[in-house]
């Protein structure tokens, strides 16, 4: 074949040349006709079905057939991220992690009224991952207005009521027993009772009233102190007063010197906060908490807790 085709082309070389001045003949260069007959040739040889047609690159006796198609790429490896909306709303959609869902059916068990709020975002660090509103606990009691915080923090706060609050309004509601007599001394009503009857708690106490949940600031409102607050990450809620079943509001006030019921009742529950809160600030601390009982769940080390 390749015999053929060399003499093939010195004949068309030759012809070709012979009609051609010597100038023009001495213009073309041996390699370039050589790739053009053997292109030629391997052509009209594919065409007869004897050889498969490759295609070269370059020109001359050094010409380099390609064999078949280039490779494709490889993929870059790795995992392939979508796009950061896609991220945020698969986030907000999935199912609560462990530590949640137990948190959540606390909650269900202690009997608060909550619902899931939109995460929030804000400068200086702020937020709350997985907010709730909590609106209410067990026996119909009120948080009112409603308070936006994390699911620890309310759970802090229903153990709290139920374990220190309506215990001291229940027996805030009895009054006092005369130990000579056993009789009981309402001093928040008219009415007398039996020592040894069970106390109302849950229908003595209607409400709470929420001062502030989760707030983006700084301590103390700003008040040249740069360390956030912890109603900032939604660990902190204050308490500005408590409403009883009669209808009467306590509020948060500076009772040291009052020596009644409601000072007993506030110095209570004060008190009790201490064992589910790591900080409990109120009348007394210093002015910025002279009016509410602020309770948060800072973390600290060692158990380390701050009750003022």
């Amino acid at each position: 074949m390749r015999r053929c085709a060399r003499g093939l082309l010195n004949a068309v070389v030759g012809a070709g040349l012979a009609g051609l001045p010597v100038a023009a003949a001495a213009e073309i260069a041996p390699e370039t006709a050589v790739a053009e007959s053997a292109d030629q040739a391997a052509g009209d040889a594919a065409a007869d079905g004897k050889v498969t047609p490759v295609t070269e690159t370059g020109t001359g006796p050094f010409a380099l057939p390609l064999q078949g198609p280039m490779p494709m790429p490889r993929p870059v490896s790795g995992r392939i991220i979508p796009p950061k909306e896609t991220i945020v709303e698969r986030v907000r959609d999935a199912a609560p992690p462990a530590g949640q869902a137990n948190c959540l059916r606390a909650l269900t068990s202690l009997g608060v009224v909550f619902e899931a709020a939109d995460p929030v975002r804000e400068a200086n660090g702020c937020g709350i991952s997985q907010p709730l509103t909590i609106s209410g606990f067990a026996d119909g009691v009120q948080l009112d207005p409603p308070a936006m915080i994390g699911c620890k923090t309310a759970v802090a706060l229903a153990q709290w009521i139920e374990d220190e609050v309506k215990p001291a309004a229940a027996r805030r509601a009895s009054g006092q027993v005369d130990l000579a007599s056993g009789a009981v001394i309402n001093a928040a009503a008219s009415t007398t009772a039996d020592a040894n009857e069970p106390l109302a708690e849950g229908r003595s106490l209607a409400a709470l009233v929420n001062a502030s949940g989760y707030v983006c600031r700084s301590r103390n409102n700003g008040a040249a102190v740069k360390k956030m607050s912890e109603h900032s990450y939604g660990r902190a809620i204050d308490i500005s007063a408590f409403t009883f079943a009669d209808g009467t509001r306590l509020p948060v006030t500076p009772r040291s010197d009052e020596h009644t019921l409601d000072m007993a009742f506030q110095r209570a529950v004060r008190g009790g906060a201490c064992l589910y809160f790591t900080t409990v600030l109120g009348p007394g601390s210093d002015a910025y908490h002279s009016d509410h009982l602020h309770l948060d769940r800072a973390p600290r080390r060692g158990g380390y807790r701050i009750c003022q």
